[in-house]
């Protein structure tokens, strides 16, 4: 049987309220940030005396980003395409998404401003009432008593 946890971040089947997007989400953040640390200080463990010149240091530097983004990428589509289904929107429009890096690109725009707002609405749109094709409404959060 598929755990809660694997279902969560690894499967594109059934639908996420917006709050469960919003805790995954910024869970993903959290992880991205310490694995950067983690391997930022990994990178630089015991290089005392060492010179570095430019080129070495840019690579050095930005190494643990693309790795991040690799071991992050499909937890983050994962929690996404689940919440699009709960908005009863096929999980293609993730596409959109990942392709607004190069749109921005060609208008000179800040890549990340763009993902920042895209992950917001997608955060934020309304859940469709009832069950829809992708499965039951997830259950809302009760109240602390």
């Amino acid at each position: 049987m598929i755990s809660v946890f694997s279902w969560y971040f690894l499967s594109l089947q059934g639908r996420i309220s917006a709050q469960e997007f919003r805790l995954g989400f910024f869970g993903l953040l959290a992880v991205s940030g310490i694995l950067i640390r983690v391997m930022g200080a990994i990178v630089f463990y015991n290089t005392s005396g060492k010179v570095w010149d430019k080129a070495d240091l840019f690579h050095a530097l930005w190494l643990p980003i693309p790795m991040t983004v690799t071991i992050v990428i499909w937890p983050l589509i994962a929690i996404s395409v689940k919440r699009l289904h709960d908005a009863d929107l096929s999980g293609w429009w993730m596409l959109t998404v990942l392709a607004l890096p190069f749109v921005a690109r060609l208008f000179s725009i800040d890549a990340s401003t763009l993902l920042v707002g895209a992950f917001l609405a997608i955060g934020v749109i309304s859940g469709s009432t009832g069950s829809n094709r992708f499965g039951q409404r997830p259950p809302r959060p009760r109240p602390a008593n």
